[in-house]
């Protein structure tokens, strides 16, 4: 085998194992999802009394790109005594009455800008330490406004029936 063959061979198997790498790794990140949905209003519920079962997703990577907006409305994390901003990304967040208003202006302002974004876009959602680079991501336009037309439902739903809008993180 010469020298050419085995370089030939040696990138064609590492090219493979990057696209597996690569695949699984978009695998990985449709699972990453955080789910909304609206409850009965009671302030007394906690994390462990609700489900995420029949809630509107929305990917990880979007809430990632939103998350500082998010953070500037009221919200309750685990339980009603439990007082915070923004979102718990692991846990369960409660939003009620003007906190749901809050939130809704902020994802239809998100929604706006969104509209006029090509079909397909990048957007940086992380920071590699070891490479010193944002991580860019693709979205597609239509799957953004779905998902952010999804929760905006709810919260006006929430919002006019004078219900609790739940979030569950990642």
């Amino acid at each position: 085998m010469t020298f050419y063959e085995f370089s030939t061979r040696w990138i064609n198997s590492f090219i493979w194992a990057q696209q597996k790498i690569n695949r699984k790794l978009e695998v990985f990140k449709m699972l990453l999802v955080h789910k909304f949905k609206i409850i009965e209003a009671n302030k007394h519920i906690t994390y462990r009394e609700v489900t995420s079962e029949v809630a509107v997703l929305i990917d990880d990577s979007l809430i990632q790109y939103i998350a500082d907006t998010i953070k500037w409305v009221n919200s309750h994390w685990i339980d009603f005594s439990n007082f915070s901003t923004g979102i718990n990304y692991y846990g369960i967040t409660f939003f009620e009455g003007s906190e749901i208003s809050e939130l809704e202006l902020i994802l239809e302002n998100w929604k706006n800008m969104f509209e006029v974004a090509p079909d397909e876009f990048l957007l940086k959602t992380d920071y590699d330490l070891e490479e010193m680079i944002f991580i860019r991501e693709n979205f597609s336009k239509m799957k953004v406004l779905k998902q952010l037309e999804d929760v905006l439902q709810l919260c006006v739903n929430a919002r006019d029936t004078s219900k609790i809008l739940v979030h569950f993180g990642i």
